[in-house]
């Protein structure tokens, strides 16, 4: 049979029109649901981060209560007890929870009986935190310092160290009840700036802070080998190798103590005591009690209630006045009324005296009691205890290497003096008209390691203000080739007022100065060979020098990278840091 083929239907053009329409529905869909599957995968990411952060803060400050466990679980142990501690680890669980503290690693320095130094613990603290499913760790050092010292005690490390002479050219505003404590192997100079709620100064020269206009320094404790001086301010107690000079209205609240003599000029009317083994003056002022080895002069009207002296006493008008006590002469002008219940005492029989200062022993006819010209001598085998001698302030020096430490730098500047820069036509680079053929800039190398997502090696520093980069290569005209790695370390992309991070001045014969300015840099290590003068507001950063330091006057704060928070470290953004309010 013949078939004859049938007939195509024509193709519909709505049938088409309608598949695309499902198509481009289907596109859309598939794009909103990636869209939203990124946002939600951000959001993830973010809370994540969030609870990240919240938790490490719960076991880091359980981990501090731990290193306070430590401590006070130290000062319970004898030396020997302390001693075993070496390479024992401690675990301490807490109950009803899986937070546990582990005490590792332990290492105990005995004392030097040569030298004096302390004994010394070292310790590694982890502790997890078992509802935040978090752990921190830190290591710690103890200094164990004998509760009475009465020969000369070599101490640790304070909080701020300095070894050599320090002027105090900025204000110090320490955190109150922080018990922070400052030393200095050298002599110390107020600069017109106050200190304040600092607990512990001590310095192995003289002190003086007698700069005068409107600082005043305020303090717990202060001891100096040499000679003390001040106007303004107030510490507790005060001890002093050499001279002490209290002059305009600085106060001393509990006790003066000097080898040497103690002038008192200073207006307040305290309870203080003053002790000195060489001669007191006291020309103003008000006192519990003044007691020397070897006399005690008091000149106008002041107000002091017991003297007491291993030789002469010389009195001018006095209110308050109870007793007087000496060995020598005791001399009143004014004349001096003492309340009729009370006493002038003299040794009238020395020889009952360890090394009694001899000499005739009488008492002026100026000292009177009330309503009568007779003064009642008592007391005849008065014994006087001598002021003691105060053992000298030693600093334990440590060795200092930087060097060791530039294996962990991030950043390594260094300086080469053996590159003879021209431009790109060999001829010597002009500044002002006048070839400079040793050009700083390309003179400055940086050695980059464990930074993520750059490259380790060497890099060129380039660039002016807030375009300066460190580059991996260069372009034939000397600027950084864009298409290889580079680091902006500077605050404020694109802001022209904003200085130059990086630079260095070669002076010839010295160290080579390097300058770091700006808001903030780059976190991470820095290590400098040569001078480093830090002109940053905040440092969130570790900076070493193999030379000297010095922080202008701009500085601000600096602060551990966790303590300063992601705005600063991430953004240079200092607007949420803990702490305000910086001068």
């Amino acid at each position: 049979m013949l078939y004859s083929p049938r007939k195509q239907k024509p193709i519909s053009v709505k049938k088409q029109s309608g598949l695309a329409t499902i198509l481009v529905i289907i596109i859309i869909g598939m794009l909103l649901t990636t869209a939203m599957l990124a946002v939600v995968a951000n959001n993830r990411s973010t809370q994540q981060k969030q609870v990240a952060t919240h938790a490490q803060v719960h076991s880091q400050a359980g981990l501090w209560t731990g290193v306070e466990l430590f401590r006070s679980y130290l000062k319970t142990l004898t030396p020997t007890a302390r001693a075993d501690l070496t390479d024992q680890t401690i675990t301490l669980e807490l109950a009803d929870s899986e937070s546990v503290y582990n005490i590792y690693d332990i290492e105990h320095t005995a004392k030097n009986e040569t030298t004096n130094k302390s004994a010394f613990i070292k310790a590694k603290i982890k502790f997890y935190e078992g509802d935040a499913k978090s752990t921190s760790a830190v290591e710690v050092y103890f200094e164990i310092v004998p509760e009475n010292c009465d020969e000369i005690c070599e101490r640790g490390l304070g909080d701020m160290n300095f070894y050599g002479d320090l002027r105090l050219d900025t204000a110090l505003d320490f955190l109150a009840g922080s018990e922070s404590v400052v030393n200095v192997d050298g002599d110390i100079i107020a600069g017109g700036y106050s200190i304040s709620n600092l607990h512990s100064l001590n310095a192995t020269g003289n002190i003086d802070l007698s700069s005068g206009g409107d600082s005043s320094y305020h303090f717990t404790f202060v001891k100096t080998n040499g000679t003390f001086t001040a106007d303004r301010g107030s510490t507790a107690t005060l001890e002093a190798l050499g001279d002490i000079n209290l002059e305009g209205t600085f106060k001393v609240e509990e006790k003066a103590s000097s080898n040497g003599s103690i002038t008192a000029d200073s207006s307040p009317d305290t309870t203080s005591v003053l002790e000195a083994r060489d001669f007191i003056h006291i020309f103003s002022g008000g006192f519990a009690s003044a007691k020397s080895n070897t006399k005690v002069t008091t000149e106008r009207d002041i107000k002091i209630v017991n003297i007491e002296s291993l030789n002469s006493v010389d009195i001018s008008k006095n209110e308050g006045l109870t007793s007087v006590k000496a060995y020598g002469e005791v001399e009143c002008s004014g004349p001096v009324w003492i309340n009729s219940t009370k006493t002038i005492k003299v040794n009238l029989n020395p020889s009952n005296v360890t090394s009694p200062i001899g000499g005739v022993l009488e008492v002026d006819s100026g000292c009177k009691r009330s309503g009568t010209t007779d003064v009642d001598l008592t007391d005849n085998d008065l014994i006087i205890t001598p002021v003691a001698q105060i053992p000298r302030f030693v600093m334990i020096k440590p060795h200092v290497n930087v060097w060791d430490l530039k294996q962990f730098a991030n950043y390594s500047f260094s300086y080469d003096k053996s590159i003879n820069v021209t431009d790109v036509d060999g001829n010597d680079v002009l500044v002002d008209g006048n070839p400079v053929p040793f050009m700083a800039r390309d003179r400055m190398r940086v050695d980059i390691q464990n930074i993520e997502g750059i490259a380790d090696g060497l890099y060129y520093v380039r660039g002016n203000g807030s375009n300066q980069k460190f580059c991996k290569s260069l372009t034939d005209s000397g600027v950084c080739n864009s298409d290889d790695d580079f680091i902006k370390p500077c605050y404020g992309e694109g802001d022209t007022s904003v200085s130059t991070c990086f630079t260095a001045t070669d002076v010839e014969g010295e160290r080579v100065n390097w300058k770091v300015q700006g808001k903030n840099i780059t976190p991470g290590i820095y290590f400098f060979e040569g001078d480093l003068t830090d002109n940053t507001e905040f440092s969130i950063t570790t900076k070493l020098a193999t030379g000297n330091y010095k922080a202008k006057l701009k500085f601000k704060a600096a602060m551990a990278p966790n303590y300063a928070g992601f705005k600063a470290l991430c953004n240079n953004d200092y607007t949420d840091l803990p702490k305000t309010n910086w001068p």
